[in-house]
């Protein structure tokens, strides 16, 4: 299911489990350096998105709800 489609039928209190599926996702989060497995040699410092948006969740979830609930009137 697309997720906006499941964050719009949720309802409030209910818990949401969300993570990355991509198959470079831990390369994008913690770097690559060295050959990969098809001989590609590779020197990628990790971004760290994932660690970042944990760390901020709080405000995130803040900032949403006080937008959401000034829609609300």
């Amino acid at each position: 299911m697309d997720p906006p489609l499941v964050f719009a039928s949720m309802e409030l209190g209910q818990t949401v489990w969300a993570g990355c599926t991509a198959a470079y996702a831990m390369r994008m989060e913690h770097g690559f350096y060295g050959e990969d497995s098809l001989g590609r040699t590779y020197a990628q410092p990790g971004k760290g998105f994932a660690r970042a948006a944990a760390q901020c969740w709080d405000f995130i979830v803040a900032e949403v709800t006080a937008e959401v609930k000034g829609r609300m009137g």
